[in-house]
């Protein structure tokens, strides 16, 4: 051991920022494989811990490629290094995750699919037309995220048991899918089902077929997407929109389109090159676009923009393959002024009264998000609408925040606030866009989706008191007794971010 310790040198190393969910894990074992070094790599609590000793000339080639060349959706913040003592270890490891109590690391937004995996299902017979497709480089992650660390069994995929194709993808170190939480195929994984009065369809070339049929006649199609419902119709269809926006009692307020390609977007709008990159980037964000030619009337009303963005689900690959459109509206699921629907159950009642049809799928979404919205100002992206693909990471602060912690169950209304935010120290983290209580048609209901224990993962996150939301007299009464100035806070509960 003494010899072995004159010629190798030993370093524990840190990684702090977005490092869970997006293949840093197996990134770090091939570094390592490929740089001659031996140790181990561990997901914990608080980021992620590297253990490597080995040739004193290894380690600088390995801490420039670790900072360089890190997995595309991953977001290093910070990295530690301290000398460490050789244990003379033989190989390269990845150790199972470790909870450090009261420490938390960032949780990936959720992903759009990424381009393998859309060719995974039209050539891997075990995933051949399947739509829930994944890998480590795409798919959902905040969406279906129970608790820390980020393991399948604490996310809504865990009533799903892997099959054997599966199993040996998620622990085969060199596979695209290893330690891809939700990875899945037709075997095992998650199903749509269609409900349409009485008619019910899990056969999901029939359900696709039905769809663009329905969609074709102008139907409005109510359809679980990655952080809630969608209500869709043809974009093109004036009589199909107006429908929509007269039952969900949308009086001007446009609606977001989705398009099949950036091609076509190109047909019906101005695409600068920032807002192109927007467009296809993994956030797949809703783009504020001028447009050029016009859609179905009511799809934006006396605007001359379009909220335009791209497929980002299998399903939605899936339908333009099938569909003759250009575009289809998809909008939030929801009643005017009231949360995306996010349960089955709920979409079954109140979504049924809107569309001609509902379609589900079985797993659960445990984080509400809806479509972000962006727009391209002077050459940068400007947030309108922070949720899908950019929460919950938080922002850096450049200074200190006093704070404090309130109780466990504390009933936060959110009244006229849109975007709240959890701070801790010199890091904020900005909730997604939430719709105001005061003009929910079932307040309690509402109310208590904003208020209940809290999740371990959230244990150190205190709550500052962060802005004074003036509202008109007597507006909100009716839930918090103050009719004036009053305190909107974040609830110490994710699950409505």
């Amino acid at each position: 051991m003494e010899d072995y310790q004159k010629n190798i040198i030993a370093f524990q190393i840190g990684v702090e920022g977005l490092v869970q969910g997006v293949g840093f894990r197996p990134f770090v074992y091939r570094l390592a494989r490929n740089h001659g070094l031996h140790g181990w790599v561990v997901n914990r609590t608080d980021g992620l811990t590297i253990k490597v000793e080995g040739p004193a000339a290894s380690l600088p080639g390995f801490m420039e490629d670790l900072r360089n060349l890190a997995p595309v959706v991953s977001q290093v913040d910070e990295i530690t290094i301290e000398q460490d003592e050789p244990e003379g270890l033989n190989g390269f490891f990845i150790l199972a995750s470790q909870d450090m109590t009261n420490e938390t690391s960032e949780i990936s937004p959720d992903i759009a699919v990424c381009p393998d995996c859309l060719e995974d299902i039209k050539n891997q017979p075990h995933r051949l037309g399947y739509p829930f497709v994944n890998c480590t480089n795409c798919g959902p992650r905040f969406t279906i995220v129970k608790d820390f660390p980020y393991d399948r069994e604490k996310t809504t995929m865990a009533p799903f048991t892997m099959c054997d194709q599966c199993s040996e993808e998620y622990t085969d170190i060199l596979n695209r899918r290893f330690h891809a939480q939700p990875v899945a195929c037709s075997h095992c994984g998650p199903v749509y089902t269609l409900h349409s009065g009485s008619m019910t369809i899990t056969s999901f070339a029939a359900l696709l077929e039905l769809t663009c049929s329905m969609v074709m006649q102008g139907k409005i199609i109510a359809v679980k997407a990655t952080g809630g419902f969608h209500l869709m119709c043809d974009a093109m269809n004036d009589e199909a929109v107006s429908r929509l926006r007269k039952l969900k009692h949308r009086d001007g307020k446009p609606f977001a389109v989705m398009f099949r390609d950036l091609e076509t977007i190109r047909l019906f709008a101005r695409v600068s090159e920032p807002e192109a990159l927007a467009l296809s980037s993994w956030r797949r964000p809703i783009v504020v676009l001028n447009t050029i030619r016009p859609l179905a009337t009511g799809v934006a009303p006396l605007l001359n923009t379009v909220g335009a963005f791209l497929p980002y689900m299998p399903f939605h690959h899936q339908l333009f393959e099938k569909l003759r459109l250009p575009a289809l509206v998809l909008t939030s699921g929801n009643i005017a002024q009231e949360p995306i629907v996010i349960h089955n159950e709920e979409a079954l009642g109140t979504l049924a009264e809107i569309a001609d049809a509902v379609i589900t799928y079985n797993r659960d979404i445990f984080n509400r998000t809806d479509d972000s919205v962006v727009r391209i100002i002077n050459g940068k992206e400007r947030i309108l609408r922070r949720s899908r693909g950019y929460v919950p990471l938080p922002l850096k602060l450049d200074f200190l925040v006093e704070f404090w912690q309130p109780a466990p169950n504390c009933p936060i209304p959110f009244v006229l606030a849109k975007e709240t935010a959890l701070t801790s120290a010199s890091t904020s983290a900005i909730s997604k866009t939430m719709k105001p209580t005061c003009f929910m048609k079932r307040p309690l209901n509402g109310f208590s989706n904003f208020s209940g224990p809290n999740p371990a993962w959230l244990r150190p996150i205190f709550i500052p008191i962060i802005f004074q939301q003036s509202l008109p007299a007597g507006l909100g009464s009716r839930w918090f007794p103050y009719n004036t100035t009053m305190p909107i806070l974040l609830p110490a509960w994710l699950k409505t971010i």
